[in-house]
């Protein structure tokens, strides 16, 4: 009897390290990554710059416009792999820029995507994500669905003001998109795994207006 509540008192101390570490883990890899700026992103190397890989979220500010030469080469960055958010709200994008995005490995880490007021995106855009291997691919941590005790990967699209039509929301919104989904799981700042990689998990994309 004594050993018994030895060995669960030991059980016990051993998941209060683990959380405490997992916490630690959190903390200093938020405090390490950085949000800016569409134009800054661009300055900083023509959004190809070192400094940029440290970067989680880049968003619009003073009504900054991409022309045809940066939208080429933020398709083209090799140095925006911790991009988690992206806001391309009312730049002018088609689905066509959507679907290079999805093919980039750059880009695996992309979980929220604002395609915001570009009237050229459709469906396509969607289906390109949906059907991506890339988009929503590496994970900081496991995270489980709560509905099917799988691992899964959510990825969420705003698209107001773009042609993606109600049905097509409303069919997303039921269930998820696939159930074939690889996911890996780096950390953000060392890109070392943080944990085994899954095949056959969920990836959800949620669309909101």
């Amino acid at each position: 009897m004594h050993l018994e509540l030895e060995e669960k008192e030991e059980n016990k101390m051993k998941k209060i390290i683990l959380l405490f570490f997992i916490i630690l883990m959190s903390f200093e890899t938020h405090a390490s990554l950085r949000s800016i700026s569409l134009e800054d992103a661009w300055k900083e190397g023509k959004f190809n710059g070192r400094s940029l890989r440290n970067v989680s979220e880049i968003r619009v500010e003073n009504e900054f416009n991409l022309t045809p030469e940066q939208k080429t080469a933020f398709l083209k960055s090799s140095n925006l792999t911790g991009l988690k958010t992206i806001e391309l709200r009312g730049q002018d994008i088609d689905d066509t820029f959507v679907e290079a995005m999805c093919k980039k490995p750059t880009f695996s880490r992309l979980i929220t995507i604002d395609l915001s007021d570009n009237d050229k995106i459709t469906d396509k855009s969607v289906e390109a994500i949906i059907k991506s291997t890339i988009i929503g691919r590496i994970r900081d941590l496991p995270q489980i669905s709560g509905r099917y005790g799988l691992p899964s990967s959510e990825v969420y699209l705003l698209v107001s003001g773009t042609r993606v039509n109600e049905q097509t929301k409303n069919k997303l919104l039921k269930k998820p998109s696939r159930f074939d989904f690889d996911i890996h799981y780096l950390n953000p700042i060392t890109n070392k795994k943080s944990s085994a990689s899954v095949q056959g998990a969920i990836k959800w994309v949620q669309i909101t207006d």
